[in-house]
């Protein structure tokens, strides 16, 4: 959400968020996300409705993405190349097979 947020030209609604993360998180949650990088002080919702980054969160999604490498290196931990690409394949079939949705009914 911080970066969706970051990446536009004048933050975004609550309504415009779910279309935006559509893949990275079940739209039902993404009022309690940002009501709770709101409550952080890492966004800030202007009289416009509109989210944008604080700088407190424009500093949190630099540490953030300073932390992806370590993340990402434990993550991969134990795997071979082939099998962490073999994984991420089988990971993205179980999504295409729920057609993108984390909701089982």
């Amino acid at each position: 959400m911080l970066n969706l947020i970051n990446r536009s030209d004048d933050g975004l609604t609550r309504a415009e968020l779910p279309a935006g993360l559509r893949h990275h998180v079940d739209s039902s949650v993404t009022d309690s996300v940002a009501d709770d990088l709101t409550g952080r002080g890492w966004l800030a919702e202007g009289r416009d409705q509109r989210l944008r980054l604080t700088e407190e969160g424009s500093a949190a999604l630099a540490t953030l993405w300073e932390r992806v490498p370590q993340t990402l290196a434990r993550i991969r931990a134990g795997f071979s190349d082939a099998e962490y690409v073999q994984l991420i394949n089988l990971l993205r079939r179980v999504v295409d097979n729920l057609d993108g949705h984390s909701d089982l009914d």
